[in-house]
């Protein structure tokens, strides 16, 4: 048994809740959390890539349960799904690969820097003018960037271990014209392609490397992820409930100070 167990299993119960509110897979605070638990135990440069190899598999399962759960209240864009995953899946790969070559003090100040430009971006473009609803259009060859931002969103995505939301929402909200609501909703089920390939490439880009852990699988800690998986699935629920009762204005403004909350926990000091 793990002596940080117990923690595990309250970090995945927020990251649940975060995931099915938010419409993301809980990485922005689980990889910060997960570095915070093993830099102290495996040194900071293998802890960041653990945490987030370790993030992108937790992810994946939330990913899961919170799409299906906003699919079954009707608030998925399917189409809009369709034209984003190959270039999600595709990306990803290449961002989680990237992230096996860099080190640890370095992803840390990308994943900080990237949730804090995030923030201000949301805020800003929430706050600077009111949104104008814009219908998408009927035919894919219309939508060609939706492909082109699948990618760079599955590339971000890979390289931080998140599962996309915090990048997929703000394109589908503030300029594809989504409801929260629906942004939340189909950025969700936008995150299992990311991860799944994500998880599978740390997996894969960690084996063999010295200091892992006994019991990881490459850059998989699996006490963690099963710990943290424990009250992840039960709580993403609650978070999918939540989210269909909070007006857009507060999701958008709680989603920013969950950015730069999570920013604080990972920089460097």
């Amino acid at each position: 048994m793990d002596e940080y167990s117990l923690l595990y299993l309250l970090v995945g119960g927020l990251a649940g809740l975060l995931a099915g509110l938010f419409g993301i897979g809980g990485g922005i605070i689980l990889v910060p959390l997960f570095f915070w638990c093993f830099s102290a135990r495996y040194g900071s440069d293998l802890a960041m890539h653990l945490a987030l190899g370790s993030s992108a598999t937790v992810v994946l399962c939330n990913s899961l349960i919170s799409g299906w759960h906003h699919h079954k209240k009707q608030a998925v864009n399917w189409l809009a799904v369709k034209w984003l995953a190959p270039g999600l899946l595709i990306g990803s790969i290449w961002g989680a690969a990237l992230a096996s070559h860099l080190s640890g003090l370095r992803l840390q100040q990308i994943f900080a820097l990237f949730l804090v430009v995030l923030a201000a971006h949301l805020v800003w473009k929430a706050w600077s003018k009111p949104s104008r609803p814009v219908r998408l259009p009927q035919h894919p060859i219309k939508s060609w960037h939706y492909s082109l931002m699948g990618l760079v969103i599955g590339h971000c995505s890979g390289l931080l271990a998140i599962g996309g939301g915090s990048l997929t929402v703000p394109f589908l909200v503030l300029r594809q014209g989504f409801t929260m609501r629906h942004g939340v909703a189909t950025a969700a089920v936008c995150g299992t392609p990311i991860a799944l390939a994500a998880s599978m490439t740390y997996g894969v880009m960690g084996a063999g490397q010295l200091g892992l852990p006994s019991l990881a699988s490459g850059y998989l800690y699996w006490p963690a992820i099963i710990a943290t998986l424990i009250t992840s699935l039960f709580s993403a629920r609650w978070g999918v409930a939540l989210a269909h009762r909070c007006p857009n204005t507060v999701l958008q403004g709680a989603f920013a100070l969950l950015l730069l909350v999570s920013a604080g926990l990972l920089w460097p000091y």
